[in-house]
């Protein structure tokens, strides 16, 4: 369910506030509304339970006596752009002070680029490889400028058959949150799972360092990566599982090559090349046709 709007003062939870981006299950076989927007946890105590734990449509912190805006569109280019691992910087127009946004096309694209300010329209050149996102001030401005902090994998593990859940299962990639203010809790990586019985209540809502699900191991940066590439429009039908034809290895696209399609690529195991048969450019992910409801 998402809420409309949210002001949080950091400060007043003990426990720590988390934010991310809401970006949908990579697969859901529930037929709930999809999630958009800003997903926050709130925990008043260190080992307490959330207080907080909802979708907005926009979160407002308040830092010292000023509110910032957190909104979808920059909450979700940050985690998305945060799985591909681009690095996103924060930078201001030199002629009316507003922060720069990057679109996400812009990944499209190879050697120095320009940006222009949304407000005046001025344009700034904007280095390969990197993205501007208002997002990295706000993690400043908190104490939580690094982009990629150190995670923990959970000891859990899950066999999920969705045979066993008639209200349906949900399945995400952990990924980093925007923000993470917790001193007692160190963030967790790994595949997160929301699960229902017949009854519709929620009876699994929890991350795990190892899922199987309908006898199927799920790796977890395959997870986090499609979770991804599903949020870029240019990849809308070009999202395949290859396989090499001569050592039948399954082949996922890592680094650039996560969302720039080619039409020919170099078997990680094997190193022979691997033309896709009708010649369409494409990103491989072995997820794409092994994660599929029964």
């Amino acid at each position: 369910m998402n809420y409309n709007r949210l002001e949080i003062d950091i400060t007043a939870y003990a426990g720590g506030v988390a934010v991310w981006g809401a970006v949908p299950a990579i697969l859901d076989t529930t037929g709930r509304p999809m999630d958009s927007g800003i997903h926050i946890h709130a925990r008043a105590e260190a080992r307490g339970d959330k207080v907080i734990d909802k979708t907005f449509k926009q979160v407002s912190v308040q830092i010292s006596e000023q509110f910032i805006e957190i909104n979808e569109e920059d909450a979700v280019c940050y985690n998305i752009c945060t799985i591909l691992g681009v690095k996103l910087t924060y930078a201001e127009c030199s002629n009316c002070g507003a922060p720069y946004r990057t679109p996400l096309e812009h990944l499209l694209k190879s050697g120095n680029l320009q940006c222009a300010c949304a407000r005046c329209h001025a344009p700034m050149d904007v280095h390969p490889g990197e993205m501007c996102n208002p997002l990295m001030q706000v993690k400043a401005l908190v104490g939580d400028s690094q982009q990629v902090r150190p995670l923990q994998t959970p000891k859990r593990t899950l066999a999920l058959d969705e045979s066993v859940f008639p209200g349906g299962v949900q399945i995400w990639g952990s990924n980093p949150a925007i923000i993470w203010s917790s001193a007692a809790r160190t963030e967790e990586e790994g595949i997160h799972i929301h699960a229902y019985d017949a009854h519709g209540a929620r009876v699994v809502d929890d991350t795990f360092g190892q899922v199987q699900f309908n006898q199927k191991t799920l790796d977890s940066e395959q997870v986090r990566v499609l979770m991804a590439q599903r949020r870029l429009p240019w990849l809308a039908g070009r999202l395949h599982s290859l396989t090499c034809p001569v050592c039948r290895e399954e082949q996922f696209d890592a680094g650039a090559a996560a969302y720039l399609p080619s039409a020919r690529r170099i078997c990680w195991a094997c190193g022979a090349t691997i033309d896709v048969p009708d010649g369409h450019a494409v990103v491989s992910n072995p997820l794409v046709h092994r994660l599929r409801p029964r």
